[in-house]
């Protein structure tokens, strides 16, 4: 029987040895290098073809992130990472598990818990088009952290009204496809709800964020955050055009069934 080959890559020695020994003593996997910095990992990967990465985010030389991203670019995307960490941050673990790793652990961690996310992570199938596992839930918190990092990037200011109003309104289509179908019957009164203010009044600041974002230039006819392209012969999106795109957008991201 073909054993499962396992690259560890950690600092700390005794750490690495110990879950070494472990690896080492399953009968279907097999450690085939400790690497103490991302420079090694990387080269390690090329020369040694492994199944199974457990690597720590904080590495010299390339740190885990930059593992992350140059894998990346190898078309590597059999090679299933698991990360150890003592860091508890949900700013890196949302964007590591959204680079492409399975699991995300914290230390101190237990050896036969490893073991068994290995074997789940070699069993489990990759979802086309995604870079996060169909093993990983993905949290309101992740999702919240993905809205207002894709709201960032789109350029809507921060400081404006209908900013929450669209952050929200994303967040609903996200969690119920079905709600901005229903935009000025469900979408609208829910936001208005909870913000103790009035249907209207969440329209009008969502087209205001909108119009105010479209208008300096942030967001293109064609541009390339959404994947999709709008008319340049309709001009601006329409409120609900906008969240539908950014909600699939990040639906499809974080392979979120419908």
């Amino acid at each position: 029987m073909r054993k499962s080959k396992v690259l560890i890559a950690d600092t700390n020695p005794q750490f690495a040895q110990d879950l070494a020994c472990a690896i080492n003593a399953q009968q279907d996997l097999e450690v085939v290098k400790i690497c103490t910095d991302g420079d090694q990992v990387l080269r390690s990967i090329k020369e040694l073809l492994p199944d199974v990465l457990l690597m720590d985010v904080a590495l010299p030389i390339v740190d885990g992130m930059g593992v992350m991203e140059t894998l990346n670019t190898f078309g590597r995307n059999d090679l299933r990472v698991i990360i150890l960490s003592s860091i508890n941050s949900d700013i890196i673990t949302t964007k590591i598990m959204s680079m492409g790793a399975f699991y995300y652990m914290l230390k101190p961690v237990d050896t036969g818990i490893v073991l068994s996310r290995i074997r789940q992570s070699l069993i489990a199938e990759i979802p086309a088009g995604s870079k996060v596992s169909a093993e990983h839930p993905v949290t309101s918190k992740e999702l919240e952290i993905a809205v207002t990092k894709l709201m960032r990037e789109i350029g809507i200011p921060a400081h404006i009204k209908g900013y929450q109003f669209i952050r929200e309104a994303i967040l609903l289509s996200i969690k119920d496809y079905d709600i901005i179908n229903s935009i000025t019957k469900q979408l609208y009164p829910a936001i208005a709800n909870q913000y103790s203010t009035t249907p209207s009044r969440v329209e009008r600041a969502i087209r205001h964020a909108i119009e105010s974002t479209w208008n300096k230039g942030f967001v293109k006819s064609d541009d390339k955050l959404f994947g999709y392209t709008l008319s340049t012969d309709r001009g601006k999106p329409t409120n609900a055009e906008f969240i539908a795109i950014a909600a699939d957008k990040l639906r499809l991201q974080y392979n979120i069934a419908e």
